[in-house]
């Protein structure tokens, strides 16, 4: 049996198995499943196994040499075949310039400032692959308050789900309540 529903902004798909699937229909996807797996899964999503430092293996089980390979090294064949690996190369991240702006406490910045709001969670969920892809994504973006936004939202929602404490990141000017 599967049920969906919404709560909040996201839909929720829940089954019989203990797979829940959470989408906000336009950045966020979290997928989580029963302790009863721990260990036994493999794929876009990890392991499973506690440690996050060996979560990028390939399907033969070594570790990929980058996020590229590592995530098309999951295509599956479907009856319509393989979904294509796209021609498009990755956008350039930041110039130094960009970089040096969205790197301050005011863009992304904000996720290792050691007296930020997001300063406790640090102990609980490691910032700096967050801190990158936020540098990535408002780069991408140019300086998209929208896209920023989105970033600090994923890490504190990480922060939470790991049992970090936030103080309040969020007001009516800076990624509105």
């Amino acid at each position: 049996m599967v049920t969906v529903t919404q709560e909040g902004n996201a839909v929720v798909l829940r089954t019989q198995f203990g797979l829940r699937v959470v989408y906000d229909a336009l950045s966020y996807l979290e997928v989580n499943v029963s302790s009863s797996y721990q260990g036994q899964l493999a794929g876009l999503c990890g392991n499973y196994n506690g440690d996050q430092n060996d979560d990028l293996l390939l399907p033969t089980g070594e570790g990929a040499a980058n996020l590229m390979e590592f995530a098309t090294s999951w295509k599956v064949q479907t009856a319509g075949g393989a979904c294509p690996v796209s021609s498009y190369p990755l956008a350039p991240g930041c110039d130094a310039h960009q970089q040096q702006i969205y790197s301050t406490p005011n863009f992304c910045g904000l996720l290792t400032d050691s007296s930020g709001p997001f300063a406790a969670c640090a102990q609980m969920v490691e910032p700096s692959t967050f801190y990158q892809s936020c540098l990535y994504d408002v780069c991408t973006a140019n300086g998209s308050h929208q896209a920023l936004c989105r970033n600090l939202q994923g890490y504190a929602t990480a922060c939470q789900q790991a049992g970090g404490q936030l103080h309040p990141w969020r007001d009516s000017n800076f990624c509105r309540k």
